[in-house]
């Protein structure tokens, strides 16, 4: 019987998404079914998703019809206009929200989901598999920002003792269909009026954080709070979680993305990352440099199989104008960011 996995995706999110299923599906030997829910995904982008699915790696795409959600996104979207300064992450899309109808919308044979973010790398879900969690609303990992002094406040605002990350969630579908209802939802909108900073994880820390198990950090270790010493732990952690917008992937993400359609996705997301390094945007440069080399050649002269366009690059009356025009694209998106 196949496992079950949820994920949310949108058109800017959906190179990430590709990534994160293509390293799922290498990873994982268990046969898996994904849900793909998503809002007016574009035909190139359900095309290419569909593209991974095999006998062990089924796909469901689905576009979200949950009863209630356009209310639920024009109440929650006027809260964020007023409290816009006090929300953490304004940039990310409404389609963060969509995990919360992710009970309604699942056919009621399932009742049991992984839930995962696009920006994670799972090496195992092993924790998962039979983990049982018939007395809780789901499993989930904490978030370390619970450990930071500066949010001491506001989680001690929404009244919970522990403060659980949903970007991996083990959710329970028997008990969340009965407590994820409309009416539910929108008195959490109130309740939470001018004490959110997360989106729609405070929703879920104020719904299910005092009913949850929570598992072992590596099954949602957060790259970017991961301090220097213990950095060995991102090497055998389950799941690895790369939150925030310059995500300082692993070499082999860029690679993935390298011989597909998402390319130019890819290349963008390495000029981001530069562009929020700061004082170490050298270092970061270094560090990329060969990367992206490595894509400049791959882009211009070869095509997505790998193959070379050209049989002599050198006598190619057409290299100088295809390099200037290369660079002047770079020079914009960074300019964009």
């Amino acid at each position: 019987m196949n496992f079950n996995i949820a994920i949310v995706l949108d058109d800017a999110y959906a190179h990430h998404a590709w990534a994160m299923l293509s390293r799922l599906k290498k990873n994982v030997s268990q046969p898996l079914t994904v849900h793909c829910v998503h809002t007016q995904l574009s035909d190139k982008n359900l095309a290419i998703i569909s593209q991974l699915a095999n006998t062990d790696f089924a796909i469901s795409l689905q576009q979200i019809t949950a009863a209630g959600f356009d209310r639920f996104i024009a109440n929650v979207s006027q809260q964020e206009r007023i409290y816009a300064h006090e929300i953490v992450n304004m940039r990310l899309s409404q389609a963060t929200y969509i995990k919360l109808f992710l009970p309604a919308i699942l056919p009621l044979d399932i009742t049991r989901v992984l839930y995962l973010d696009c920006d994670v790398e799972v090496r195992s879900i092993d924790a998962f598999v039979d983990l049982d969690i018939s007395n809780v609303y789901a499993a989930a990992c904490k978030d370390t920002i619970s450990r930071k002094p500066e949010f001491a406040d506001h989680i001690s605002a929404l009244g919970i003792k522990n403060y659980l990350n949903s970007g991996v969630l083990y959710m329970n579908l028997d008990r969340l269909r009965d407590l994820l209802v409309e009416r539910t939802l929108q008195e959490c909108i109130i309740s939470l009026d001018g004490v959110r900073k997360f989106r729609d994880q405070d929703f879920w820390n104020t719904l299910i954080a005092d009913q949850c198990h929570f598992l072992p950090m590596t099954n949602n270790l957060i790259h970017s709070h991961v301090s220097p010493a213990p950095r060995a732990r991102l090497k055998t952690a389950a799941i690895v979680h790369y939150t925030g917008r310059a995500k300082r992937y692993p070499l082999h993400w860029y690679l993935t993305l390298l011989t597909s359609a998402y390319r130019m996705a890819m290349l963008k997301q390495c000029l981001i990352n530069l562009a929020h390094q700061g004082g170490q945007t050298h270092k970061i440069l270094k560090r990329y440099s060969k990367l992206l080399r490595h894509i400049l050649y791959t882009h211009l002269f070869t095509d997505e199989a790998g193959r070379s366009r050209y049989e002599n690059l050198r006598q190619n009356r057409s290299l100088r104008g295809r390099l200037r025009l290369y660079r002047f694209i770079c020079w914009q998106l960074l300019k964009k960011h």
